[in-house]
């Protein structure tokens, strides 16, 4: 038993949980992650924000003959994540609207896909 006597609270918290899952028809074990990762979206924007800025965001040993190496490489990296992390989120807006979730991988990869095309027609000159 530790000082601060937790095993109450720990199986507190565990009951009030449960009940919530069991309130929201989450289903007991997934076997993988439900929910966005906020550490791999953060890693997304900070991804991002050196493609963008590369010679001051990005590495700092980063040269100028490196650059588009470093931006396509890193532009690779933050889409593929970022996809992930969209299927994640339409797989659980499918399942809280009572859907069986067909079509959501080809529905996250359009919408990264169009982020990507986006991002440059107003910014790029």
């Amino acid at each position: 038993m530790s000082a601060f006597e937790l095993d109450g609270v720990v199986a507190g918290l565990r009951d009030a949980r449960e009940r919530w899952r069991s309130a929201q028809h989450r289903p007991q074990e997934l076997g993988m992650r439900e929910l966005p990762d906020r550490a791999q979206v953060a890693q997304v924007v900070d991804a991002l924000s050196a493609a963008l800025f590369p010679l001051r965001l990005g590495p700092p040993q980063l040269k100028r003959e490196g650059e588009d190496f470093f931006v396509g490489h890193t532009l690779d990296f933050a889409l593929q994540t970022l996809l992930a992390q969209a299927r994640l989120e339409l797989r659980y807006a499918a399942r809280l609207a009572g859907r069986d979730g067909d079509g959501v991988d080809a529905q996250a990869d359009s919408i990264v896909r169009q982020f990507a095309q986006g991002a440059c027609p107003n910014f790029c000159v």
